[in-house]
């Protein structure tokens, strides 16, 4: 047979789905895919799940912080340190990029508040449907 390819069926050596094995490897394939989709679904919406986490537990670790700004707290206190520590960073890259001070007030906090809440509203929830959408 001069046309054919190496499997016998098609002249492209591609899969020949009309017969019996053909058919039932594209069922394999076509499971295969569906599966890989599944699981990508999942793998997605699991991320999702664990950034909407974070961002509620860093956005009470500021919160926190900010409560201690209104008390004065012992500065070798441990929790203060770790308080400090991890939100600090964030807080003043916002405060050396936006004036974020008016009358003495720094609303750098709340503006990362606000971020935190746009990212959880937005990011997550894009993330969620997608992993839906795709599963």
């Amino acid at each position: 047979m001069a046309g054919e390819g190496q499997d016998g069926g098609d002249p492209g050596g591609g899969l020949d789905k009309s017969s019996v094995p053909g058919q039932y490897i594209s069922q394999i394939l076509s499971a295969a895919e569906t599966w890989k989709m599944f699981a990508l679904g999942n793998l997605i919406e699991s991320l999702a799940y664990i950034l909407n986490l974070a961002l509620t537990i860093y956005m009470w670790v500021i919160i926190a912080q900010s409560i201690l700004t209104w008390v004065n707290p012992d500065p070798y206190n441990p929790i203060v340190r770790f308080l400090y520590n991890v939100t600090e960073p964030v807080l003043s890259w916002v405060r050396n990029r936006v004036p974020v001070v008016f009358g003495g007030l720094d609303f750098s906090a709340l503006l990362v508040l606000l971020a935190i809440v746009f990212l959880q509203r937005f990011l997550v929830t894009t993330l969620v449907d997608l992993a839906r959408r795709i599963g």
